[in-house]
């Protein structure tokens, strides 16, 4: 593993490095990159080019990303010499967003202030019918600006083809991104959405059978 070409992974939505604490401890060439500051206006594809300025000048690396991060490493691909780029309990496409997150698309072609107070508002109706520890991640979630806007990104998400193999591993539980809505190279059984911390010797093993296969 030493001399493997550099492993890039980046963690989900509202996660850091912790979350891929099994695969640092697996792969000693994995680099989990502190994520720059994002701006309002970025789209995933500018915030991508934003994560690769940081990683210049770097070689041939595999990519890869969990749920959002998955997202945002297929634009990364596109800036970087990457012989390919894995999928962990995320999506190839914006085809494969379940109907809940599709059916919010007319708003995030909103101002970021006004996209947040409509967010706000429809929280506030559904909240009385989560439960107490559901209602104080949900108020945590909102109450994070980048939250905000990553969720509206990945609303606002055209897709891309970077045109390189892709490896998908997803959890045939994930309620987030139901496994129905999209193809993964392996399904693993009754996983579910943290496939990476509660699975991680198979998400482990699929990681270095897809970069021994581009080797």
């Amino acid at each position: 593993m030493t001399d493997a070409k550099p492993l890039i992974l980046l963690p989900g939505m509202m996660a850091d490095h912790r979350l891929l604490a099994d695969q640092q401890d697996s792969f000693p060439n994995l680099i989990v990159p502190p994520l720059p500051e994002h701006h309002p206006s970025d789209t995933i594809a500018s915030y991508a080019e934003k994560i690769a300025d940081t990683l210049r000048p770097i070689g041939p690396c595999v990519v890869g990303g969990v749920s959002f991060g998955g997202i945002v490493a297929l634009e990364l691909a596109r800036h970087l010499d990457s012989p390919g780029c894995i999928l962990i309990s995320s999506i190839r496409s914006p085809r494969e967003l379940p109907f809940r997150f599709r059916v919010l698309r007319p708003i995030s072609f909103l101002p970021q202030s006004a996209f947040n107070a409509l967010t706000f508002g429809i929280a506030g109706l559904v909240r009385p019918l989560m439960r107490r520890g559901v209602q104080r991640r949900s108020d945590q979630m909102l109450a994070s600006p980048f939250f905000s806007w990553a969720t509206r990104a990945t609303l606002c998400w055209k897709g891309c083809d970077p045109a390189i193999p892709i490896g998908q591993i997803h959890g045939d539980a994930d309620l987030t991104f139901p496994i129905e809505l999209t193809q993964p190279d392996e399904a693993v059984t009754g996983a579910g959405h943290m496939l990476v911390a509660t699975h991680s010797d198979i998400v482990n093993e699929f990681i270095q059978q897809f970069v021994a296969s581009g080797d």
